[in-house]
């Protein structure tokens, strides 16, 4: 997004979260009211509607979103874990095991007090959730929170 900000493109952003199947009432009143700019002054500033977590919506949301940037004349820029009916890919990134060494070793550089977990699990984890460190992330998460769990008992 700063790099179309850069570029001079007006940017309406928007971030769907986990099982939010429509676009905010702010998101459209924005969204309206850039159109709305953008046509009266056929401002040299092009707009962008993106959207990040695109797979999330619902079909009516997705059908609004596109006749909307279309009548707007405006970009429309998306994110999603699958590509999109009839929108070209300009990026596909694959996570990679490295990728996934990087950020544990990350999140666990300010816990001196947690033991990193070992490659061979992350390994599995990594194949196991087919390359969606997400759910890697979330899966530790979870065994952390069982060893936690345990401890305290065994502390009772």
């Amino acid at each position: 997004m700063q790099f179309l900000e850069k570029q001079g493109y007006i940017v309406n952003h928007f971030t769907l979260h986990d099982r939010q199947r429509t676009l905010s009432r702010e998101f459209w009143v924005h969204q309206n009211v850039l159109v709305a700019q953008y046509q009266e002054r056929a401002s040299e500033k092009p707009l962008i509607a993106a959207i990040d977590g695109y797979e999330q919506l619902s079909l009516a949301q997705k059908i609004r979103l596109r006749l909307s940037c279309r009548k707007g004349k405006c970009g429309l820029l998306i994110t999603t874990h699958n590509p999109a009916w009839r929108l070209p890919v300009l990026l596909r990134t694959e996570p990679t095991f490295e990728t996934l060494q990087y950020i544990i070793g990350h999140l666990f550089q300010d816990q001196p007090d947690l033991e990193p977990p070992d490659e061979t699990l992350c390994r599995s984890l990594f194949e196991r959730h087919q390359g969606n460190i997400r759910d890697v992330l979330f899966d530790l998460y979870d065994q952390y929170e069982e060893i936690a769990n345990r401890k305290v008992q065994s502390a009772k």
